[in-house]
């Protein structure tokens, strides 16, 4: 299941569309599929996406458009990991109480 960029930028900002992200994420896991969230641009992006155990993620904060398809798996918790001092991100308390 693929999560719009739109839901992902606003699930750092609001509590409805976390709600709505943990939904799909619910809903991805019972029919036993991964999900993937685009639009990963900031490390607030990445901290929401690993918070919610999200199994994938692409955007330009991890990778820029490749003219050759580049299957390759990131490792997100280790991304996350590499600029964490830069930045001191992390999810919102809403988000990662639920």
């Amino acid at each position: 299941m693929k999560i719009d960029l739109s839901l992902v930028r606003a699930g750092v900002k609001t509590d409805p569309s976390g709600a709505v992200l943990r939904a799909l994420r619910e809903l991805a896991r019972g029919r036993g599929q991964a999900i993937v969230a685009e639009g990963v641009e900031t490390p607030a992006h990445l901290e929401v996406v690993r918070a919610l155990g999200f199994d994938s993620a692409q955007g330009y904060l991890l990778q820029r458009p490749a003219a050759e398809l580049n299957a390759a798996r990131v490792d997100l918790d280790r991304l996350a990991g590499l600029g964490r001092e830069q930045h001191a991100v992390s999810a919102p308390a809403w988000l990662v109480g639920r």
